[in-house]
């Protein structure tokens, strides 16, 4: 079976409904569409508190996906031995997905969330130290899976 940019759509606007901010909590780097744990569900599994190896648990309990749906809304591996190449196709899809979702650099706001290392963080330190403040900050790291988000409080002046 080879998992459709359709398919994948449909999967990312179900998350967009049920999981608001669905994009933000995927590593991409990790991204693999085989793997129980490295899965768009996995990780989001795992983001909520259910597991390694508990994305198909997640996607039924949470998102009330049935056996055709996983396949439907792009979130099923493609085939039960998915080769590499289709596997990378598939992920290929979901990170294109994310990308659509998440802003080059985050805006200020109240709350906002962002990768270590990514160039957000290096504006909104920028903006907060190198030209003065502008309001209240801290910068915390966050447990989440793949320990690697910064959470970021802006209380504005």
């Amino acid at each position: 079976m080879i998992v459709t940019k359709a398919q994948v759509a449909k999967g990312a606007k179900m998350l967009d409904e049920k999981v608001p901010g669905w994009a933000d909590k995927i590593n991409t780097k990790k991204l693999v569409m085989r793997n129980n744990t490295n899965c768009i569900l996995g990780q989001l599994a795992q983001y909520v508190g259910y597991g390694k190896n508990k994305a198909i648990e997640y996607g039924e309990d949470q998102l009330g996906l049935t056996e055709k749906k996983f396949a439907s809304h792009g979130f099923e591996a493609a085939g039960d031995f998915p080769d590499p190449e289709s596997d990378k196709a598939q992920a290929e899809l979901w990170k294109a997905e994310i990308t659509a979702r998440i802003p080059e650099a985050a805006s200020p706001g109240p709350y906002n969330f962002m990768k270590t290392g990514d160039t957000a963080v290096a504006e909104w330190q920028k903006m907060l130290i190198g030209d003065g403040i502008m309001g209240l900050a801290f910068m915390r790291e966050l447990s989440v899976p793949d320990g690697d988000l910064i959470e970021v409080l802006v209380i504005p002046n």
